[in-house]
């Protein structure tokens, strides 16, 4: 399992390199990557900022660069990245509130790659703020992190009315398992979609090659300590709503029965809602996520668990008709699917 996330990692951070416009320094070193990485802070406290710089091959950090940060234009300062591409500085947010910061490359002589300022993020916010994890895949974006990459990820539908509904008064954190890498791609898509402005939290390469649940429970865990408020969560993987459940958090569970091909896969998401208390919402879509939320209805995993029941049933007789239709059943599948469950 280890050598097998260590390979899908490999061919993502080869994929970043493409997204990013970078190409190996054996190719004119025709591409820089800049990112900036959000935070969560008190008011009034001194909290660091962090950019990194990165290119060449496997975008390795690029050291010796000059970072400017900036806030409403006013300069923070200034700092030289390190060996590996990092560069910090101290920065005390004046008041509540979600503070955009950007970082800028100011080397004269690297004007040449057109590198464009990023954002950080710093939500300033008293220790009992009500918040909200939200993740990204499938959760706010319709499809998985293949269509990501390739650019032509959607949002599922409603969901940013009721994220925009939510932070009247809680503030949102977007927690994905996606490697560092992909921040700056992540940041645009959120902004494109005019989702509400919160910090987007990420993994780092060694905690993607973890696993998911691993790397959210540390992550949601070490948010509680200093931010109780953190209350509800959202996500689509059993996983994500177990680690919501033991941080003592409301969890929220969106499935996608339509993307369960066979009866196969149905069944498996049937076995793993069964792990579930009554307490968690499990889900279809964004309107039931408002309806949870703001209309104190529920959804509790044995209802879900009976809707996919007779959905595994109409999976099972479809793949008898389609064996019918093609003879004695020689010719095909009797309901293994193609389709993948990630529950």
């Amino acid at each position: 399992m280890r050598d097998r996330r260590h390979w899908v990692a490999l061919v993502w951070a080869a994929s970043a390199l493409a997204l990013a416009g970078c190409q190996p320094t054996s190719e004119v070193r025709s591409g820089l990557l800049l990112q900036g990485f959000d935070t969560l802070a008190y008011p009034d406290q001194e909290v660091m900022l962090t950019a990194r710089l990165q290119g060449g091959d496997y975008l390795k950090g690029m050291e010796g660069y000059l970072i400017g940060f900036y806030e409403s234009n006013l300069r923070i300062g200034g700092v030289r990245t390190d060996d590996e591409g990092l560069a910090e500085i101290a920065f005390k947010p004046q008041g509540e509130g979600n503070h955009v910061i950007l970082a800028r490359l100011e080397d004269p002589d690297v004007r040449k790659y057109a590198v464009p300022a990023v954002e950080i993020v710093v939500a300033a916010w008293p220790r009992e703020k009500a918040m909200a994890v939200v993740d990204l895949d499938r959760t706010v974006v319709q499809s998985g992190f293949a269509e990501v990459m390739a650019g032509r990820a959607e949002p599922m539908d409603h969901s940013q009315q009721v994220l925009h509904r939510l932070t009247r008064d809680r503030t949102v954190i977007y927690l994905t398992h996606r490697p560092d890498m992909f921040t700056e791609q992540s940041k645009q898509w959120l902004r494109k979609y005019d989702y509400p402005l919160g910090p987007l939290l990420v993994s780092t390469l060694s905690e993607f090659i973890k696993g998911s649940r691993e790397f959210k429970n540390a992550r949601v865990h070490a948010l509680k300590q200093s931010f109780p408020g953190i209350t509800l969560g959202i996500g689509d993987k059993v996983s994500d709503a177990e680690v919501y459940l033991d941080n003592q958090m409301r969890a929220v569970l969106i499935i996608h029965p339509d993307d369960m091909p066979t009866a196969e896969v149905v069944r498996i998401w049937i076995q793993r809602l069964r792990r579930l208390p009554e307490k968690v919402d499990v889900v279809d879509n964004w309107l039931q996520v408002e309806e949870v939320l703001f209309q104190e209805k529920r959804y509790p995993p044995s209802q879900a668990i009976e809707r996919l029941s007779q959905l595994a049933n109409q999976r099972a007789q479809e793949a008898a008709a389609a064996m019918t239709q093609n003879g004695n059943g020689g010719g095909a599948s009797s309901g293994n699917g193609s389709g993948e469950a990630k529950p």
